[in-house]
């Protein structure tokens, strides 16, 4: 997605929301016993997300990032 994709996607939305973000898959997480596995995959959904903090230019994207 572009930046001017994601502007045009942003103005269908009322201004006053709170914008979110979220990773909807992790891969490699702790089992049952507190042991990283990097053969575990977690799925995430929107309430998951937690509030964009800031947006800042890193050259070739943008990047949106969360507190």
């Amino acid at each position: 997605m572009t930046v001017q994709q994601l502007i045009d996607e942003l103005k269908l939305f009322p201004g006053y929301l709170p914008a979110k973000v979220v990773v909807t898959t992790i891969y490699g997480t702790n089992d049952e016993i507190g042991q990283f596995r990097d053969d575990l995959e977690v799925n995430l959904s929107p309430e998951d997300a937690i509030e964009a903090d800031r947006v800042s230019h890193e050259g070739a994207f943008i990047l949106i990032t969360s507190k």
